[in-house]
């Protein structure tokens, strides 16, 4: 589970600088496979021939595609991180809202997430005279903490969506670029709960709390 010091003091700009320049790499790719095709594919046709021309153009044909495949690995992975970022960002800004709260209205957050009542009133001689005051600090207690759990557990799906969409090898091959990977963190997360819930036979206490996890955050 991710942590509340981590998230609120995580430093998002590296993820966000990450993602423009991936962004940027489809049309450097596209640049090189245009030069590839004039400088080295055009400038031989109609001047080569034979078997062996046959087997080198064949192999610059699959050159040009892995350029094509490359552009489109870099603008997929641009779209999965920008939205990665975009994720953080909003549960990052949820937790300093939430923070900001609770200072206001006396309640202390733990950095294990835990929320206490520090409201002074509580321990004043009048506080008998408040009516409803106990219940009305409990219910915000209440509030807070599970406000508080859902930020954390959306925050964790998407961080351990990320790491599994950049793992993933959709082609089977990691030598070659992968045109199939993930471009939202949802998307990740409904195939991860996916597979889960079609997973033959029981689940392990770990799935289950993954499940949970899954299910609670989206």
């Amino acid at each position: 589970m991710v942590s509340v010091p981590y998230l609120d003091k995580a430093d998002l700009g590296p993820l966000a600088n990450a993602a423009a320049s991936w962004k940027a790499l489809p049309a450097k790719y596209e640049s090189l496979q245009r030069e590839f095709e004039q400088r080295v594919i055009n400038h031989l046709k109609g001047h080569w021939e034979g078997d062996a021309a046959e087997a080198a153009f064949a192999t610059m044909g699959k050159a040009r595609t892995e350029y094509e495949n490359a552009a489109t690995e870099a603008e997929r992975i641009a779209k999965l991180l920008l939205d990665a970022h975009s994720e953080f960002a909003a549960s990052q800004k949820q937790l300093h809202t939430l923070l900001d709260e609770a200072r206001t209205d006396n309640y202390k957050v733990y950095d294990d997430g835990r929320v206490e009542d520090i409201d002074p009133r509580q321990d004043s001689p009048t506080a008998s005279g408040t009516p409803g005051l106990a219940e009305e600090r409990k219910q915000k207690l209440d509030s807070l903490v599970s406000r508080l759990t859902h930020i954390l557990e959306v925050a964790t799906a998407a961080d351990e969506a990320t790491h599994a969409a950049l793992q993933r090898d959709a082609n089977g091959d990691s030598q070659s670029f992968n045109t199939s990977v993930y471009t939202s963190l949802d998307a990740v997360e409904a195939d991860q709960a996916s597979a889960l819930m079609n997973k033959k036979g029981r689940l392990t206490d770990a799935e289950i709390t993954k499940l949970n996890l899954l299910l609670s955050a989206n």
